[in-house]
Formats: C-alpha cells, structure tokens, sequence
C-alpha cells in the first residue's frame, strides 16, 4: 500500500525492466494507485498515460484532472500541460483566464514557454483587442529569453499580431501586477490498504491566481 512502491514498481514495467520490454499495462494500476494516494511524480504520469492510451483507454478529461492536481503540488511540466489543454479545450472547456493565470506562473518558473502561452491564452479571450500591449509584453519577453527556436517563431508571428492591432510596432507599455507568491500546500502519502498517513510535504501551488 506504500504509493512510492506502488510508483516505483510501475515505472519498472513501464521502463521494461521487469519484462524486458515497456509494459504499461501492467504498470499502470501501480502508477495509478500511487497517484490516489497523491505520489506527485505518479500522478503526472499517469496524466500522461491517460492522455496518450498507454496501458488504459485515452480519457483526456482524467488526464487533465490528474495534471491539475501534480500542478497544485508544485509539479511545474503538469502546470504547463494543463495550461496547453485548458488553451485548447482539450479534456475540459476552453478557458483562457486559467491557461493564462497558469503560463505567468510558468514564465516565474523560468519557463520561458509560458511566455508564449500567455500571449496565446490573451490572444484569445473575448476582450483581446484591449490587451495588445500585455500580448506584445508576453511576446517580446519570449524572444528576449528563449531558445532559438522560440525566438524565431516569435519574430516571425509578432508582426501579424501587430497588423492585427493596427498598431505598428509600439513599444509595450503593459506592466505586469504586484507580484503575488503562489500558496504553499501541504500534502500527505496515504497508505491505499490502512489510511495511515505516511509522508507530508510543502511545495508551492502553482494552481492558484499567483506568479510562482
């Protein structure tokens, strides 16, 4: 009933160490049972297990419940992912406000990825005309910081937005909030057979209206 055993024995099927060769159906009620008991490694992998059908049926609305949860115990990949499916609507209803609440705290992280997901989360909310200098923000900030391949791709899409806005090329006067720090949230391993509470940890809730 111990959910890091209960991890650490599926992530063995998974890696095909057991079988000589990845198993993830066997593996994943273990994951699975990790993830209940709120192992946060477990819980994103079996997010990443529901969203790809590897050893159980795609169901990309448990997925995102699960990411949900590893991003409320400061799991920073499942905070990104969940803020790519709730831009999408991909397992839940679309929902921007959240996508873009979630790519700040992501930016704060040093994801400069979330940078690009905020301008495309404000992009696409009803009132985006009143936002071009936070988009324009959020873009040049991508391009300031990111790796090649972002930076062009930004560049390249930054002049269209700019033609969208009929404004050309003003410098962003968007100045971001007060920085608020992200809660910390404090949770606790349960034993699956006894209910006995087996480890606790504090890690910060990237979930929350925050900025990391």
């Amino acid at each position: 009933g111990d959910p890091s055993g209960n991890f650490f024995l599926g992530a063995q099927y998974i890696a095909g160490t057991i079988t000589g060769k990845a198993d993830y159906a066997q593996g994943f009620p273990y994951v699975e049972a990790a993830a209940l008991a709120g192992h946060v490694d477990a819980l994103f992998m079996v997010a990443n297990m529901y969203k790809e059908g590897l050893g159980t049926k795609k169901d990309p609305k448990k997925a995102f419940a699960y990411y949900q949860q590893a991003a409320e115990r400061g799991h920073v990949f499942a905070t990104y992912l969940a803020a790519f499916m709730a831009n999408d609507g991909d397992g839940v209803k679309a929902d921007h406000e959240v996508a873009y609440r979630l790519a700040r705290n992501l930016v704060d992280q040093g994801e400069v990825v979330g940078a690009v997901l905020a301008a495309s989360a404000l992009l696409q909310q009803k009132n985006a005309k009143d936002k071009e200098d936070e988009v324009l923000y959020w873009m040049d900030l991508a391009i300031r910081d990111g790796d090649e391949k972002i930076r062009a791709e930004v560049n390249k899409f930054r002049p269209k937005v700019v033609a969208a806005f009929k404004r050309a090329n003003a410098p962003p006067e968007y100045h971001p909030r007060v920085w608020k720090a992200c809660p910390m949230k404090t949770v606790c391993l349960v034993n699956r057979f006894t209910g006995a509470q087996l480890q606790c940890t504090t890690n910060k809730d990237y979930w929350n209206d925050c900025d990391g």
